[in-house]
């Protein structure tokens, strides 16, 4: 039995060096096979079989081997394709997004599977795989599933971005409050709100609430530990929410204390 690879020649080197790989361990499992190259991008294997579960057994193979193959160079075309589309091509967003997808496994294994599906049922019984066909029609079908890792990856580096701004200008802020409270410590009150001292237990002025009810006791906090320059803060039976948290430890030095004075004796009603 003959089956023959038709790839462009722009996919021709990569293409044969896996073809290669796979017929050398092939040939370590005894099957007789045996491949050549009839012209730029055309491969012939030609192998016999002893019986059908054998020329079965080599389909699956042959077929895994294509799909890996074609799943990078789908994810790969399409990504590119989809961004020039956006107007990213060229740009930084574009080659974090390239490179996310080629680092990252664990997102190339839906496109992986979906190619591989498709793939199996067309070598299951053809012996002319047209690689360049399967990439450009019969793999069209994949296509929503390839917008929405390609965008889900490009949205989550965007997120990433804007928050290493917003993060560098509180920062910016915070240091531009030269004589501020290097310390703060934040206790909870009596009436669910917070309140800030300073190491000897004086209590510090927070910044005026404007008239909004966007406005909350967490965004408060934030608030007026920036505007009084506050490096170190250290939160005393109070806890705040996860987004707050995270925030408060990317701009300031945070810690939780266990147990002490603050924590026994003082506390606003």
């Amino acid at each position: 039995m003959e089956i023959v690879f038709c790839i462009t020649r722009s996919f021709r080197r990569d293409f044969l060096g896996v073809l290669r790989s796979e017929v050398r361990l092939l040939r370590r499992e005894r099957l007789r096979c045996r491949l050549g190259e009839a012209g730029s991008g055309i491969f012939r294997l030609k192998v016999l079989f002893q019986n059908q579960n054998d020329e079965r057994y080599l389909r699956l193979r042959l077929a895994r081997v294509v799909g890996d193959f074609l799943s990078r160079y789908l994810l790969e075309s399409r990504t590119a394709g989809l961004l020039r589309h956006r107007g990213y091509s060229g740009s930084r967003i574009a080659e974090v997004v390239k490179q996310r997808l080629e680092q990252e496994q664990a997102l190339l294994s839906p496109v992986a599977a979906a190619v591989g599906q498709v793939v199996r049922e067309y070598i299951k019984e053809a012996n002319w795989v047209d690689l360049q066909g399967l990439l450009h029609f019969r793999l069209r079908q994949i296509d929503p599933l390839v917008n929405q890792i390609v965008w889900q990856v490009a949205d989550d580096i965007l997120f990433e971005e804007e928050w290493r701004e917003f993060i560098s200008y509180l920062r910016s802020f915070r240091r531009r409050r030269l004589n501020g409270n290097r310390s703060v410590h934040c206790l909870n009150t009596a009436a669910g709100g917070f309140l800030l001292c300073d190491g000897r237990g004086r209590a510090l002025k927070t910044i005026p609430v404007p008239p909004s009810d966007a406005w909350d006791h967490e965004d408060l906090l934030i608030g007026s530990l920036l505007e009084m320059g506050a490096v170190k803060v250290t939160f005393h039976r109070y806890t705040p929410s996860l987004p707050a948290t995270k925030i408060m430890h990317a701009v300031f030095r945070v810690r939780l204390c266990s147990g002490c004075r603050f924590c026994r004796g003082k506390r606003s009603k």
